[in-house]
């Protein structure tokens, strides 16, 4: 939330997708997930709904095409062209994809080449994404050559610490004795989203 409103903030265009919104059918199909997320960022970006609709019609009737082409063809032809200036393209919850292992491999494939294509076309330059997930990345791809999880920053979230806990608990405007935080640690064991909660719901 942080990073799409520093994003917003400093004039990008944001597009925000959480994969919970994708049914089960569209995370074991590449060409109906490609289709449903092409329609998920145009629509969030609040672009010509019949304008969008005719160029992934035409798109997918292609045969020419592999979904990975047509997707990616739909965002330098009509997304990029529809907007001006960057674009930040932040997906929460990814790794309900990774369990699926043919789409997995397929997809973050494909949002590699993405970030290697903004390298070096000025289409893409402006092209800017952070990927949430919260399984193993190993999961999500075999080869790791074509993996976007070994590129750009990664953030990891790991265990809090007693004195971690105790700055978060400041942080909230909250004073406990030290049994306080104790029995917080003790019960949570240091886990950043449950402690944060919990903290959240006490403030």
């Amino acid at each position: 939330a942080r990073l799409v409103a520093k994003a917003r903030h400093d004039g990008f265009h944001v597009s925000t997708l959480s994969m919970q919104f994708m049914d089960t059918l569209s995370l074991t199909e590449l060409d109906s997930l490609l289709k449903k997320f092409c329609v998920h960022i145009s629509d969030d970006l609040e672009l010509d709904r019949k304008s969008s609709r005719g160029m992934l019609k035409e798109l997918w009737e292609d045969e020419f095409l592999d979904s990975k082409m047509k997707c990616s063809t739909f965002f330098q032809d009509f997304i990029f062209k529809e907007i001006p200036g960057p674009f930040f393209l932040a997906m929460d919850e990814a790794d309900r994809i990774f369990s699926h292992q043919q789409v997995s491999d397929d997809f973050f494939g494909m949002l590699r080449s993405w970030h290697d294509l903004s390298r070096v076309n000025p289409v893409w330059e402006r092209f800017r994404l952070a990927v949430s997930y919260s399984t193993e990345i190993h999961l999500a791809i075999k080869n790791m050559d074509q993996s976007p999880f070994n590129i750009g920053l990664e953030s990891r979230l790991e265990v809090f610490t007693h004195t971690e806990v105790q700055d978060l608990i400041s942080r909230h405007g909250l004073q406990f004795s030290g049994s306080e935080v104790d029995g917080l640690m003790q019960v949570f064991g240091g886990h950043p989203f449950l402690t944060r909660t919990a903290l959240y719901l006490i403030a």
